[in-house]
């Protein structure tokens, strides 16, 4: 169903409190929204030139978002903000350092999710949420007052909008309305390390973590998408089959395959890492896509996958710790502290093993060792 105007109108009447990477950086001045979309239209003679325009296009187009928020503690997000500044290093003596020096690094290193949500807000309810999934934001401190509840500093925010290629096409830099639901069924579920970055990678689930005492630590979740085939594309070649650690395939044949292609083989999903077309073998990476590696018997047939996409999915994700009493993890979208989604902490030495779950799928168990 599309937005009608009475929707758009209840958005822009909305009174919005605006989070980066759940740190709320304060409510939304009204009137002070706006959206810029730059582009240059340049006309094509030659191939070459097509291709290099669309390179340029692709890093070029950048919507930017600037807006004005009453932030009640200004000193409270300076130094949330900017503590990626300071270098750290400790030692095994137990002494350490701090510096600060000049880090050269990308801006997709400062990337977060911004969101826009009403306030107050209504549990459960995302349809006038208004989500960027790959934000880098700017705020000028200089010559701003330290506000308080009574009297908000007024800051300016400044915001460019990352395309985000493992969402869904058209939906690569924001969403409006409700981003949080999914009727489809993903292929699988995996956990990585907060704010790891999503590549072209097997997307592997994270296997196992240490937690020292009294620490937290951030998990981020990725739903994985696709089409698997409904006609095979070759069969497993070796009479004795393979176990559930081996990464060179001899099949029937490699034609048609390139290299970072992805397969279902059984319940796994495999990712093409190179090939040896002379003894038809495929290098793979396995356990792929939130998947489990398994056995694979001679003549098992590989399905190949398609339309692969995927998304971060740690605030749709349902987690769950085998065993609260050795380390928590929360589920509450935008909690407070250990409560947040994804935010594990230790409670006492021993075992347990974290999942995430969407829409049924739960990932690998996440081994956790609280020591």
């Amino acid at each position: 169903m599309a937005f009608t105007q009475a929707d758009l109108d209840a958005i822009e009447l909305a009174q919005y409190e605006i989070y980066y990477d759940d740190l709320s950086l304060g409510y939304l001045v009204d009137g002070s929204l706006s959206v810029a979309v730059a582009g240059n239209y340049t006309n094509v003679e030659t191939v070459n030139q097509f291709e290099g325009i669309v390179k340029q296009w692709n890093r070029a187009v950048i919507p930017t978002i600037s807006f004005s928020v009453f932030a009640n503690s200004v000193e409270y997000l300076r130094t949330k903000l900017m503590k990626n500044q300071v270098e750290s290093e400790s030692f095994a003596d137990g002494s350490s350092k701090i510096g600060l020096g000049v880090k050269t690094r990308s801006s997709t290193t400062y990337e977060g999710v911004l969101l826009m949500t009403p306030y107050p807000a209504v549990s459960g309810d995302y349809s006038k949420d208004i989500r960027i999934p790959k934000a880098v934001i700017q705020i000028n401190f200089d010559n701003i007052i330290a506000g308080s509840k009574e009297s908000p500093a007024e800051l300016t925010v400044t915001v460019q909008a990352l395309p985000d290629t493992n969402q869904a096409t058209g939906f690569e830099y924001a969403t409006l309305g409700n981003w949080f639901k999914s009727s489809d069924t993903p292929l699988g579920v995996s956990i990585a390390t907060y704010q790891y970055i999503l590549s072209n990678s097997a997307r592997m689930s994270l296997g196992a973590l240490t937690l020292r005492n009294d620490e937290e630590h951030r998990l981020e979740c990725h739903i994985h998408y696709g089409t698997v085939a409904s006609v095979l594309t070759t069969e497993i070649n070796n009479g004795s089959g393979y176990n559930a650690t081996a990464t060179d395939l001899v099949v029937d044949s490699v034609s048609g395959i390139t290299v970072g292609d992805f397969f279902k083989i059984n319940s796994e999903y495999i990712r093409v890492s190179a090939i040896n077309t002379g003894t038809n073998t495929l290098t793979v990476e396995r356990n792929a896509l939130g998947s489990t590696a398994s056995t694979m018997l001679d003549n098992a047939d590989l399905f190949a996958v398609s339309n692969l996409s995927s998304e971060m999915g740690r605030d749709k994700a349902t987690w769950a710790s085998s065993d609260a009493g050795k380390a928590t993890v929360g589920d509450t979208y935008q909690g407070t502290g250990t409560a947040n989604k994804g935010v594990i902490a230790h409670v006492a030495a021993g075992s347990t093993n974290i999942t995430a779950t969407f829409n049924s799928v739960a990932s690998p168990a996440l081994a956790i060792t609280a020591s």
